[in-house]
């Protein structure tokens, strides 16, 4: 007998995800009958009773949220934006304070029991106001799926009949075990179903008073007794449509509410953007965002039961009553009329709406987005005062650390770019995009003792201070530490004015083409730092293009964007000279961490008055103070002011410990500026030997290999296959970096 032939992989993999389908079918689409619903209800009431703004509330808190530590103290992030279930591509970098901004006005409504306020969500064009409603509502649609997040919704069932007169379905059906229920009738029993198009919550099918007492006894037997029911489940009745079937009803079962709740079928339901299904974006059209229509006219009336022909029903359609229950979007909402959505005003206040012939409660977050320009405009508007008492604004400015700039290329661009990206491209796009950005501090916002080093603070400074926490060098440790202290309040220095940092500079978008367009560049065979210098130099004589050319340059290279040009060619090539000096095998990058570890051991005994113990000897012994010494000459710090240097050394690691108690310190990051300075000075003395080496690579990348010695061969090809493995470059960007290094930095050596 011939053997049966395996299945191919692909149609195994089919087959699984096709079982896959079919078992979540059955899990989570499952359709139920009111009284089932009221078991799974009584299971987890908790879950069950939220409205619009507690679902929201649950879904960001469902994610959870992380502590992100950066140089100048802790900020919040909610992972809901970052997408982890998905690819992480279109994750919201940054903007934590928006974030927790966001937060904050959803917590709000919970506590006020409602929708009460729009959520105008503004910023300058490009800073990511779309990314972090769609990283929202991407939350949302993820959270509705799982069992922490079901909802429910019902429709109306009507059995078939089988003349005008005999009905089948009802006695025959209910002797077969569905005895208070038509909700599981195949569908050749049904004549009719009509969906509640607002999703309304199955609950409300239940009167008021009733209502009350079977959710408060179902929450006190499940032992969150404290738990504050949402208002809406007070106040609010099933929609319009819904209110005439179970008032027909009603009169014709004489007042059974069981035998009206046989003809409801109650099934899961989740959030889809794609589908307008709770999460809906409306665009800047002019068109209202709801309204009615006939449906009795446009179906046949012989498929409704008798006590349903005579009714006048209408369809309820529209932005508006798709996204109940979670969440409307009105993008770019000041560029509509304002007529479009000044119904907002009345229904803000009240929680209602009126459409067609009803009135509907709303159930609904209520968000917008804005740029700034427009929000400007707006204020002038003789309405302004009115909605601005019903507004909660949050800004989303441009990103004014460079890391976090980089991040949104990398994520979103870099994948796509079709060749090889060299080290520090990216970085400079960013780099010069957040200087841009930056403002010049006020000196006089500060202390007598802080004022002075903010007067003197550069623009290339602030970028690296807001970055890394990087201090400028000529700073002592004290004043170093007041000005880490200060850098949540310079961030914020014009928060409360419309010029805020952040709201002007190179948008991202604009970065974006930049890259794109140096990635073409047929003079490079990579996307290079070098052509993204290129390019941005074009950029910054287009000054009639782009407004934020057209700011006047101030004191401390604020604002000086063909200035930041050099600035960001400076960093590319001090990361590269760093990059070849680790390459190059004759500077020990590592061996300076040791060598200040080292030290400030040796100068924490010497300032206690303590021995110090010699690994080697096994004795105890007094700290070294040749070599302390030789590091004090390295960080460029006077004989004279050796001891009181020290104190504040011992002061600067004891202040670090008591802010972040049980963290292992890292004497690296606590002291980057002394680091830095060791790493200068050891290089400093072996520059002539790493020029030397990194004229060998280029010989060797550049076929010149005739007259070279075999040790000049290895020495060159060890420094071209570091670059390579431990940097990430490729030959021909590794040649551009390193050529550039020698034109620019080693040619006298």
């Amino acid at each position: 007998m011939a053997k049966r032939s395996k299945k191919p992989d692909f149609e195994k993999l089919f087959d699984q995800a096709a079982d896959s389908i079919r078992d979540e079918y059955r899990d989570r689409r499952g359709v139920m009958s009111f009284t089932q619903y009221l078991s799974v209800f009584a299971r987890r009431p908790r879950t069950a009773l939220r409205d619009a703004s507690r679902y929201v509330l649950d879904a960001m808190d469902y994610f959870g949220s992380a502590r992100t530590l950066h140089p100048w103290g802790e900020v919040t992030r909610h992972k809901i934006f970052d997408l982890d279930y998905d690819d992480g591509s279109r994750r919201l970098v940054g903007q934590e304070k928006a974030q927790s901004a966001v937060r904050s006005a959803i917590a709000s409504q919970v506590r006020d029991g409602g929708v009460n306020r729009l959520l105008l969500i503004h910023g300058p064009n490009g800073s990511a106001k779309s990314t972090l409603i769609n990283g929202l509502f991407s939350g949302m649609d993820r959270y509705s799926r799982l069992d922490e997040g079901e909802m429910f919704r019902f429709r109306w069932i009507f059995p078939a009949r089988k003349t005008s007169t005999e009905r089948i379905g009802f006695r025959a059906r209910l002797d077969r075990g569905n005895q208070d229920t038509f909700a599981h009738l195949e569908d050749d029993e049904v004549d009719a179903t009509l969906d509640c198009e607002f999703r309304d919550h199955p609950l409300l099918l239940i009167p008021k008073a009733e209502r009350r007492d079977i959710m408060e006894k179902a929450l006190e037997d499940a032992g969150i007794g404290d738990y504050k029911i949402p208002e809406h489940f007070f106040n609010a009745s099933l929609c319009h449509r819904c209110r005439q079937i179970a008032d027909a009803l009603m009169r014709t079962h004489r007042g059974d509410i069981k035998r009206v709740l046989a003809h409801v079928q109650v099934e899961p339901w989740a959030f889809s953007r794609r589908y307008m299904r709770g999460l809906v974006q409306v665009g800047p059209q002019r068109s209202i965002d709801a309204g009615q229509r006939q449906v009795t006219a446009d179906r046949s009336l012989s498929a409704l039961p008798h006590e349903m022909q005579n009714m006048t029903l209408f369809e309820s359609f529209g932005p508006l009553v798709f996204a109940s229950g979670g969440i409307l979007e009105f993008e770019d909402m000041l560029k509509r009329p304002l007529d479009s959505f000044k119904y907002l005003l009345g229904s803000i206040e009240s929680g209602e709406a009126t459409i067609g012939q009803s009135i509907i409660r709303l159930n609904t977050v209520l968000i917008a987005t804005s740029n700034d320009v427009m929000l400007e405009a707006f204020r002038e508007h003789h309405e302004y005062p009115s909605f601005r008492d019903r507004i909660t604004l949050i800004p989303v400015p441009y990103m004014t650390r460079m890391s976090d700039e980089r991040q949104i290329y990398e994520l979103q661009l870099v994948p796509h770019i079709g060749r090889h990206v060299a080290p520090h491209a990216v970085s400079a796009a960013a780099h010069w995009s957040v200087l841009t950005r930056l403002h010049k501090p006020n000196p006089d916002a500060y202390s007598e003792s802080l004022a002075p080093v903010i007067k003197d603070l550069t623009a290339a400074q602030k970028c690296e201070l807001y970055d890394s926490g990087i201090v400028p060098e000529d700073l002592d440790d004290e004043a170093a530490a007041e000005l880490l202290d200060a850098v949540p309040g310079i961030q914020i220095e014009d928060a409360a004015t419309w010029q805020y940092e952040g709201r002007y500079g190179a948008s991202p978008r604009l970065i974006r083409q930049v890259l794109l367009t140096a990635s073409l560049r047929e003079d490079f065979d990579c996307l290079s730092p070098f052509s993204v210098i290129e390019e941005l130099e074009a950029v910054s004589g287009r000054t009639r293009e782009y407004a934020f050319l057209e700011i006047g340059e101030q004191e401390g290279g604020y604002h000086s964007h063909v200035d930041f040009l050099k600035v960001v060619e400076k960093r590319v090539l001090d990361r590269i000279e760093v990059e070849v000096r680790s390459a190059s095998g004759l500077v020990e990058e590592h061996r300076h961490e040791v060598l200040l570890d080292k030290y400030v051991s040796h100068v924490s005994r010497h300032v206690k008055g303590e021995k110090i113990l010699n690994e080697s000897t096994g004795q105890d012994e007094d700290p070294d103070e040749t070599m302390m010494g030789a590091v004090e000459e390295s960080f460029g710090i006077e004989e004279g002011d050796r001891e009181e240097y020290r104190k504040g050394v011992i002061s600067r690691i004891a202040a670090w410990a008591i802010e972040h108690p049980g963290q292992k310190m890292m004497v690296a990051a606590v002291l980057p500026g002394q680091l830095q300075r060791l790493r200068t000075a050891y290089f400093d003395r072996h520059r002539e030997k790493v020029a030397r080496v990194a004229r060998l690579a280029m010989r060797v990348m550049e076929g010149d290999e005739a007259h070279m010695e075999e040790a000049e061969k290895t020495a060159g090809r060890k420094l071209k296959d570091r670059m390579i493995e431990d940097h990430g470059y490729c030959e021909s960007c590794a040649r551009d970096g390193i050529g550039r290094l020698l034109a620019e930095r080693f040619k006298d050596n």
